[in-house]
C-alpha cells in the first residue's frame, strides 16, 4: 500500500489538485456523518462525496499529484515527476477527446480521466495494474475495451452517454461499479462481479430491480435513485445499504423481495416515492427491519422501535379484519351471482332444483336470496332490516307472513319477485302495514303510474317509499277496476 506524503506535499496550485483535496476533506468528514453515497441527486445539506473518494482512500491511492502536461501528442510527465508518483496520473479537466496511449505508465494503479470529452475507453492494454479508473463526466456511449484491467476494483463511468451496462466479464476483482446518470434502462450485465460490493446507477431509465442477487453474493450498497423503479424481484441477503429515493414507487411492499430476507440493512432511503405517503410507511419499515439504523436520512430511536412495534400489530389486525370482510363479501357477491343466474333461467321457462338460496346477516339487517327457509326471521329476532330477493310471489307471501308477526321491522326491500300486478301488490302491502321504510324494485307492479298511491295508501306508518319520502297528500282509495 503507498503511504499517503504529508499534507505540505498536497499543496499544488493545479485545479485538479484542488478539487482532490477538497474530496479528501470531504472523505474525512464522510466517516463523521451518515453514509450517504453521492451521485446525481444528492440530498440537501449532504456531504459533497462521489464513491471514488471514498474508495480512493481504502485502497491508499494518494489523490493529488503533480500536474501532467499536455503535449503536441500524448500526455506525458518527466521521469521525476513519474519517480514522485508512479502509481497515479491526474488526467482530469485536459479537454481530452480520446483515451491516451501511456507509454511507460505500466505500473499505475490509479488513472483519473473525468471531465474531458472522451467518447470511447481505448488504450488500456498496458494497465494491468490498475485499480482504480474514473472516466467520470466524459462522453462515452459503450463500456469496452476493459479487457485487460483485471485487477480493477473501482470503475466510475458516471455522467456519460451510456444506454447498455455490457463488456465487464473480465473485471473479476471489481468491487466498486458508479455509472449514474447514463442513459441505462435495465440491469444487466453483472453475473460475472462476484466481488462487486457498491452499486451505483443512480440517474439512469430504470423501471425494476432484478438480476443482482443471484449471483452477487456480497453486494452491500445500492443507489437506485432517481430512476423510474415500481418495483423489485431481487432477493439480495448481503444488502446493508439501499438507496431509492425519487422513484415510482408506489407501496413499500413492491420492494419486499429485496427488504424480506435483509437481516443486515442498516440505511434506508425511499423518500419522495409515493410509498413515502402511506400512513403506516415508516412504522411498518422499522418494525419489519431490526437492523435498520437510518430511514430516509433520519435515525431509527430505541423508543420509535418500540412504538412501531404496537403500530404495526394493530395495523396488521386491522388489515385482517379487512381482507377477511373482502372474502366474505366476494364470496357472497358470486354467490348472487349465482342465485340471479337460476333466476333468469326460472324466467325463460325453464326448471331449477329447490334449495338454491342462502341468507345473509348483517348487523341488522337480514337479506334472503332465492328458495330460502321462512323460518329465518324468526332465527335472528335482532334484525330489523329485512330484504326479500330473487323470489316468486308464492314464496314471498310466505316470508312477508312470518315479517307481519313482527311489530318492530324498520326496513323490508322486496326485489325480483315477479309482482305483475295491483292485486299481488294489496296482498303484499296488507302484511307490511307497520313498516315505516320499504322498497319495492325491480319488479312489474312498481312500474304503474298507480303504484305509489296505492302503496302509500295501504301501508299506514310508511314515511319512505323506494327511498323518497312521503309526504303528507291523502290519497282515495283506487277503484276495484284499478285492480
Amino acid at each position: 500500500m503507498i503511504r499517503r506524503p504529508p499534507r505540505s506535499t498536497l499543496s499544488s496550485s493545479s485545479a485538479a489538485s484542488d478539487v482532490y483535496k477538497r474530496q479528501v476533506s470531504s472523505m474525512s468528514n464522510r466517516r463523521r456523518s451518515i453514509p450517504t453515497p453521492i451521485a446525481n441527486g444528492t440530498e440537501p445539506g449532504q456531504p459533497q462525496t462521489r464513491v471514488a473518494d471514498k474508495f480512493a482512500d481504502k485502497l491508499g491511492v494518494l489523490a493529488a499529484d503533480p500536474l501532467v502536461k499536455v503535449g503536441e501528442g500524448a500526455p506525458f510527465r518527466t521521469d521525476e515527476e513519474r519517480a514522485s508518483a508512479p502509481d497515479r496520473l491526474n488526467l482530469d479537466c485536459r479537454g481530452l477527446s480520446s483515451c491516451a496511449q501511456l507509454v511507460g505508465e505500466e505500473r499505475l494503479r490509479l488513472l483519473n480521466y473525468q471531465n474531458n470529452q472522451i467518447k470511447a475507453v481505448s488504450n488500456m492494454t498496458n494497465l494491468r495494474c490498475l485499480v482504480f479508473l474514473d472516466l467520470y463526466n466524459n462522453q462515452i456511449e459503450k463500456i469496452e475495451n476493459l479487457e485487460a484491467l483485471s485487477k480493477l476494483r473501482v470503475l466510475m463511468m458516471g455522467k456519460n452517454k451510456i444506454s447498455r451496462v455490457e463488456n465487464l466479464e473480465a473485471l473479476s476483482s471489481l468491487e466498486v461499479l458508479d455509472l449514474h446518470s447514463n442513459q441505462i434502462s435495465r440491469i444487466e450485465g453483472l453475473s460475472h462481479l462476484r466481488e462487486l460490493r457498491v452499486l451505483n446507477m443512480a440517474g439512469n431509465h430504470l423501471t425494476e430491480i432484478s438480476g443482482l442477487g443471484k449471483f452477487l453474493e456480497v453486494l452491500a450498497e445500492i443507489n437506485l435513485r432517481h430512476n423510474q423503479i415500481t418495483h423489485s424481484t431481487d432477493t439480495i441477503p448481503s444488502l446493508q445499504r439501499l438507496f431509492l429515493s425519487n422513484n415510482h414507487l408506489p407501496s413499500a411492499t413492491k420492494v419486499d423481495s429485496l427488504l424480506q430476507n435483509a437481516t443486515k440493512l442498516v440505511e434506508l432511503c425511499l423518500d419522495n416515492n409515493p410509498a413515502a405517503d402511506e400512513p403506516m410507511y415508516r412504522a411498518m419499515l422499522v418494525d419489519q427491519l431490526p437492523s435498520l439504523r437510518h430511514l430516509d436520512l433520519k435515525r431509527v430511536t430505541a423508543e420509535e422501535r418500540r412504538t412501531a412495534s404496537v403500530s404495526r400489530k394493530r395495523e396488521d389486525e386491522r388489515l385482517a379484519s379487512i381482507a377477511h370482510q373482502t372474502k366474505v363479501q366476494t364470496e357472497c357477491e358470486a354467490a348472487i351471482a349465482e342465485v340471479a343466474a337460476l333466476w333468469r333461467q326460472k324466467e325463460r321457462g325453464q326448471s331449477i332444483g329447490e334449495g338454491n338460496g342462502f341468507s345473509i346477516v348483517d348487523g341488522l339487517k337480514l337479506s334472503l336470496y332465492g328458495d330460502t327457509s321462512d323460518e329465518l326471521l324468526s332465527v335472528y329476532p335482532h334484525c330489523v332490516h329485512l330484504s326479500l330477493n330473487y323470489m316468486d310471489f308464492d314464496q314471498l307471501v310466505k316470508h312477508l307472513a312470518k315479517a307481519h308477526a313482527r311489530s318492530d321491522l324498520i326496513s323490508v326491500t322486496l326485489s325480483d319477485n315477479h309482482l305483475t300486478d295491483l292485486a299481488q301488490l294489496r296482498k303484499c302491502c296488507a302484511m307490511l302495514t307497520k313498516v315505516p321504510e320499504l322498497s319495492i324494485v325491480n319488479n312489474q307492479a312498481s312500474g304503474s303510474i298507480l303504484f305509489r298511491p296505492l302503496v302509500v295508501h295501504l301501508v299506514h306508518a310508511l314515511h319512505t317509499l323506494n327511498g323518497k319520502p312521503v309526504t303528507c297528500l291523502l290519497y282515495t282509495s283506487p277503484s276495484p277496476r284499478d285492480s
